[in-house]
């Protein structure tokens, strides 16, 4: 009968530990005086040190030891027939992130183990833009991924510019919450806002890394905090000469509802990433129906930083109302003064996804993310 070669290193770990117990404990009587012999009584009470006993425990350990590194070995590596990708770029050096995961190898090499089926390379380079392509391995493969990998340009938000106009914030319908009440009127000059959220790609062409749970060169930045986004901006007009801004809470909802009446510009599964259709992750912009302004993703796939911090409605009508700049974060421990974000998310329930609903937060996380605006 044949045993595994585990079952047989732990059978050795048995016999030898066993046996220098035996040993050991054979030990611990006085040896007897041999005829014509005398000894001792320190020589009667001296006892041999226990080699046996001291091989058998290492020889555990290092079976011990080489089990759980085969076991780790064995579970990193995948099940059944597996191909591999031959990457490489030009220039050479690139950073290999496979179905989003970084790989630690860089280009030009062969990336090992990876089970059959459309996987997602990423390659990253500082001073060159992102660089993803999907390829298919098949067992016992080698698929075959040549990146040529373009100079680093700075990309800014496509922008949307808005008429002025009046309208009604906040909402008095059966989905309503407190804060989004009492209705007064806004009146809001001409600006321009985002057509897309801020996406990734646009991020690192700014930032130079990517802070995003999810990752993807045309989805939504997320989980950057309101800080984070103020050194975006900062680093972005620096650059530009221009002076992009995160859109106010009352601009905000006004280029939500884009002429609208209702707390939600169309029907959800048509315009709207969250729950019911998201699958649980972020999405490209720009996949779901516009809104009448020609505005994409106001609701859902990440929630929009706004530039105020919380605070209370008032009755009373209000013109081109600015925001609040100062750091919410400052005023930690002092309830309703964190800054607001828009519009839920990929994650969030229905409620969250209407043109007044209100939220705050004063971290980052992956449902985090925002679009820019500018007078």
């Amino acid at each position: 009968m044949l045993f595994p070669k585990r079952t047989i290193a732990v059978l050795l770990i048995v016999a030898l530990t066993a046996a220098g117990i035996l040993v050991f404990g054979q030990s611990e009587g006085k040896p007897m005086a041999l005829a014509g012999k005398s000894k001792s009584q320190a020589e009667i009470d001296k006892k041999p040190f226990p080699w046996l006993l001291a091989a058998g425990i290492v020889a555990a350990g290092v079976v011990v030891a080489i089990l759980l590194l085969n076991k780790k070995k064995d579970a990193a590596l995948p099940s059944g027939p597996t191909g591999n990708i031959h990457v490489t770029s030009s220039p050479s050096g690139a950073r290999i992130s496979l179905n989003n995961k970084d790989t630690g190898l860089t280009t030009d090499t062969i990336v090992r183990n990876i089970l059959p089926g459309r996987h997602l390379v990423t390659l990253t380079l500082s001073g060159y833009d992102q660089y993803e392509q999907s390829v298919t391995v098949e067992a016992g493969q080698t698929a075959e991924v040549a990146a040529i990998l373009s100079v680093y340009v700075l990309k800014e938000p496509v922008m949307v510019r808005l008429p002025g106009g009046t309208f009604m914030m906040g909402s008095e319908s059966s989905e309503a919450i407190q804060d989004e009440r009492p209705v007064h009127q806004v009146t809001l000059s001409s600006f321009e806002i985002g057509k897309y959220e801020v996406t990734q790609a646009e991020w690192i062409s700014v930032m130079g890394s990517n802070p995003s749970m999810f990752k993807g060169s045309r989805l939504p930045v997320e989980s950057v905090t309101w800080q984070a986004v103020q050194i975006y901006i900062d680093t972005l007009n620096d650059a530009t000469g221009k002076r992009y801004r995160l859109p106010t809470e009352a601009e905000w909802e006004y280029a939500c509802r884009a002429g609208t009446t209702g707390d939600r510009y169309g029907d959800l599964d048509a315009i709207a990433w969250y729950p019911a259709n998201s699958g649980g992750l972020t999405h490209e912009v720009g996949g779901k129906a516009p809104n009448a302004f020609g505005l994409y993703d106001m609701l859902g796939n990440v929630y929009e930083w706004v530039r105020e911090c919380y605070g209370p409605y008032s009755p009373e009508p209000v013109v081109d109302p600015r925001g609040d700049d100062q750091n919410c974060d400052e005023f930690s421990g002092i309830p309703n003064i964190h800054h607001i974000v828009r519009g839920g998310s990929w994650v969030h329930e229905t409620v969250c996804l209407r043109a007044p609903f209100r939220n705050i937060h004063y971290h980052h996380f992956d449902v985090l993310g925002f679009r820019l605006a500018r007078d």
